[in-house]
């Protein structure tokens, strides 16, 4: 199923806590063994048959990599189908059907002072959300466009979805973004779609 899908009962002026409990079933908890030791993270299902978005430097050199939902179900195989370094982005891939998923928003529309959800596993517990709002839009070091978020967030959160009140993901929280100094930066879910479209269209 796909929650908040259009002419699915997507509304705006959701609740944050009505956000949270429709979004959370497709939020996961992402783990990778590295040559550094367990890195953890979290990431988003975009499609019923387990597309995942995460930060790569969650799953970067990772020699195997476990994602469970919310509902306890997890998986052990796990295929890294596309990576951007630039802007931290990883797609995975499992091998699910009929999975919960979140849609995707147009990251375009934001405007500084827009009310925003952030969605997440902090320091690997499950089910964390908070509130704030988009501080501004900022260029990186490096040339990227990135959302300032004042919404709280903590390690293990990296790869989280960053919602807007009607219940769309306009952002993916990282904490490593090159350029970006400072944490709570979300990449525009724009630059994700470019990514997953990549991805399925590249051979399996």
């Amino acid at each position: 199923m796909c929650l908040f899908a259009a002419g699915a009962g997507a509304r705006p002026g959701l609740t944050a806590a009505e956000i949270a409990d429709k979004a959370r079933p497709a939020v996961v908890s992402i783990s990778a063994d590295t040559a550094a030791g367990e890195s953890i993270g979290s990431g988003f299902i975009v499609d019923p048959l387990g597309t995942v978005v995460t930060n790569l430097h969650v799953v970067e050199g990772a020699t195997a990599v476990r994602v469970k939902l919310a509902s306890g179900l997890a998986y052990d195989h796990v295929r890294v189908r596309a990576v951007d370094d630039r802007t931290d982005l990883a797609i995975l891939q499992l091998a699910g059907f009929g999975l919960p998923s979140v849609a995707l928003g147009d990251s375009d529309s934001l405007r500084p002072g827009d009310r925003v959800v952030l969605l997440g596993n902090p320091r690997g517990r499950e089910g964390g959300a908070s509130t704030g709002m988009v501080r501004r839009l900022r260029t990186t070091e490096t040339g990227l466009k990135v959302i300032e978020t004042d919404a709280r967030a903590d390690w293990g959160s990296s790869g989280g979805p960053l919602l807007a009140l009607d219940g769309r993901v306009v952002g993916v929280l990282s904490f490593k973004l090159k350029g970006a100094r400072r944490s709570k930066f979300a990449v525009p879910i724009n630059h994700a779609r470019r990514l997953i479209s990549s991805a399925r269209a590249s051979p399996k």
